[in-house]
């Protein structure tokens, strides 16, 4: 979305992450919910990507980019909005 210049589609490839089998194999444990575990992306996949990167578009691109940066907007909002006293220990 942001450098179309240097994605080089030949290199892209399914990155399949080992918890897609997880959500096959077991009912409760699985790397989000509903019991999940801190991990890196390491973890679920060697190279370190997930997902289907064949099947990419620049319009997905830009709808995840757009997303993650309104996400990223409400969260400083709600961070602003924060009281911090909300962790006092007294009272």
């Amino acid at each position: 979305a942001f450098r179309p210049d240097l994605v080089d589609m030949n290199a892209a490839a399914d990155f399949s992450p080992w918890s897609r089998d997880m959500e096959r194999d077991f009912r409760q444990l699985r790397a989000n919910h509903p019991v999940g575990f801190g991990w890196m992306s390491e973890d679920l996949h060697p190279s370190g990507a997930m997902g289907d990167a064949a099947a990419a578009h620049a319009e997905k691109g830009h709808a995840a980019a757009d997303h993650g940066a309104r996400a990223f907007v409400e969260l400083l909002e709600d961070v602003r909005a924060f009281d911090l006293s909300r962790f006092s220990r007294e009272g």
